[in-house]
This record gives structure tokens, sequence and C-alpha cells, in this order.
């Protein structure tokens, strides 16, 4: 991506680094089981990364993690296997501690753009605050967007760069019109 030398990077993870390796835990749900990466090597990462787009003249823009859908999350996990959903309820110790561990995850990013000074795009915020139920903008596993999420992802990033970048956005409507 350094070689394109972009103007802006936007940065969207931690959904999947917060997760777990759900088939080990429902063959050892009683064993402690980390997440695919921690939260303090997730930070690292998420650091190190802002550090090196920085480094290369490239603006550094942060999403905050989407909401989950713990139930359909859950539901999608052991829709083969509805005898591993009790296994994994149990480990978490309620279906609300899966989207509260997300959380977690989202903590990290909202702190390091603070500390960083590095701009966010409060995307959970806007999907949560959106009348009526988010989880429309999912799939039917809770997680990932659907065409509308996907839409509705697309005028949230396009309202960013309107408030804080307009200049080149009307610099990209002209250049846009003239070719």
């Amino acid at each position: 991506m350094l070689d394109a030398k972009p103007d802006f990077a936007l940065i969207e993870f931690g959904g999947n680094d917060s997760d777990y390796d759900w088939d080990r835990v429902t063959q050892a749900p009683t064993e402690m089981h980390q997440p695919k990466v921690e939260l303090r090597e997730f930070e690292a990462l998420l650091r190190d990364l802002i550090r090196t787009l920085n480094e290369h003249g490239v603006t550094p823009i942060l999403f905050t993690l989407l909401p989950a859908g713990a139930e359909q999350y859950i539901h999608w996990l052991t829709k083969d296997a509805p005898d591993k959903r009790s296994q994994i309820i149990d480990y978490l110790g309620g279906i609300q501690n899966l989207a509260d561990f997300h959380l977690l995850y989202d903590a990290v990013i909202r702190k390091v753009a603070r500390e960083t000074g590095t701009g966010t795009i409060d995307i959970r915020q806007s999907m949560m605050g959106e009348k009526g139920d988010y989880l429309k903008y999912f799939c039917v596993d809770g997680v990932h967007p659907n065409e509308e999420g996907h839409s509705f992802f697309a005028r949230i990033i396009l309202d960013f760069f309107k408030e804080n970048y307009p200049a080149l956005l009307k610099t990209e409507m002209r250049q846009m019109r003239m070719g």
C-alpha cells in the first residue's frame, strides 16, 4: 500500500482480533483461552501501524469497531452444532460478555486515537444511533455488514471527509466533472 503513496489509510480492524478459536473453546470449555490477538499486542500493532503510516506521510484514520450482534454471532457459530451453543455461553459467562469483551478492543482504538491524535470515524456510534435496529445493517452472522451496511458505512466515510477535509472532496469532484 505504501508504494501507492496514498494520502490517507482507513484502518478498520479489531473484530477478528478479539475473536476466539471457538472450536478449541468448545473442546475445552473449562480451560482459559486467549483471543486471536491479545489486547496488549493489538494496541502495540495499532500504534506501530499509525507510526509507520505517519512516517511515510500517510494520514491514518481509525474506525471504531462495528457493533456486534452477539446473539446472532453465537447462533451463526453453532448453527451446525447447536450443542456447542451452551458450551460457548458457559465459557463466556453469558452472551452479553461477548459484546462487552469486544468493547475492550473498541476502547483501545479510541484510546490510541486520542493519544496519537489520529482521526477517528465512529462507525459504532453512528450505527447504534440510527433509528431502528442496527442489526439491519448486518448479515445473518451478526458481525459482517450486508449491502445496506456497506452503503451506510460509505455514507459515514463521506460525511467524515466532508466535515474534516472538505477541500479535498471539492477538488476531487471538480476533477471528476472535468475528466
